[in-house]
């Protein structure tokens, strides 16, 4: 196919898009759909978390944070240092006790994977404490890397 060859097809799909019938109600019919997405409820996972030191005493409390939460608040710590973009997130949870987490990320070509890898742990273990306290018995981290770039605008 020539570039003139695109043009002409370009240019007749525009004029078929244009003289078909415009469908009077696909607002309406948007609208209804993204409303009915809306509202359909996302599961989330309960998992225990401890209360800030400093609070008032609530031992006769519980606190849980939803799963979906923990996921985005690590991926959010973890994202960008060492310019490293983050592709997943799993946390190992024992019920409703998260007892570690798994971060995969695209790392930069050239930099020292292992310190990468141990900085991006401790960021993680942070976060994971950060958002639910701290873990009486530690947490698994597990960092993989599984791609590598330059470093340069990624598309």
């Amino acid at each position: 196919m020539t570039d003139s060859d695109a043009d002409d097809a370009i240019a007749r799909a525009v004029r078929e898009i244009r003289s078909a019938p415009e469908e009077s109600n696909w607002i309406d019919i948007s609208s209804s759909i993204i409303s009915k997405i809306s509202k359909t409820g996302r599961r989330s996972w309960p998992i225990d978390a401890t209360f800030t030191a400093g609070a008032p005493d609530r031992s006769d409390d519980t606190l849980r944070i939803g799963d979906r939460l923990v996921r985005t608040a690590l991926r959010r710590a973890v994202d960008g240092v060492h310019r490293c973009e983050v592709t997943a997130v799993d946390l190992y949870l024992d019920d409703h006790t998260c007892t570690g987490a798994s971060v995969t990320v695209t790392g930069i070509y050239g930099d020292d994977l292992r310190a990468v890898g141990a900085e991006l742990a401790r960021t993680a273990a942070g976060a994971l404490d950060d958002i639910l306290g701290p873990a009486a018995a530690g947490r698994t981290i597990d960092i993989t890397i599984d791609d590598i770039h330059t470093g340069q605008h990624r598309i």
